[in-house]
């Protein structure tokens, strides 16, 4: 059997994506409490128009309604990895997404 195989190795794969996924959301509380303006519209006067087109669609997938979008796409991603294949790193994605959405909903309210 090779590692990482059978109940054993789902269950510590698993893990690591819920260990990631709080580390995602711990990682996206500090950053949006340090840096209050990391996520809102930047300036990009001045680069390439692909370059400027796709930093500008990337912050609003980062924004309500849409983070809830990108989330559950990368939620099904992660489930049809069988939680493998990297499927941590989505993990870690969703949750800053889901971190950064509570901060900025607690901010509003």
């Amino acid at each position: 059997m090779n590692k990482g195989t059978g109940k054993s190795g789902d269950r510590k794969a698993i893990q690591l994506c819920l260990v990631m996924g709080l580390v995602g959301v711990l990682h996206a509380i500090v950053l949006t409490l340090w840096f209050p303006k990391m996520f809102w519209e930047s300036n990009w006067d001045g680069f390439p128009a692909l370059i400027a087109l796709f930093m500008k669609i990337l912050l609003r997938l980062g924004r309500w309604p849409w983070a809830l979008v990108t989330g559950t796409i990368l939620a099904i991603g992660i489930v049809r990895t069988r939680y493998r294949n990297r499927a941590w790193v989505l993990a870690m994605i969703v949750g800053s997404l889901l971190g950064h959405m509570a901060v900025e909903a607690l901010r509003r309210s």
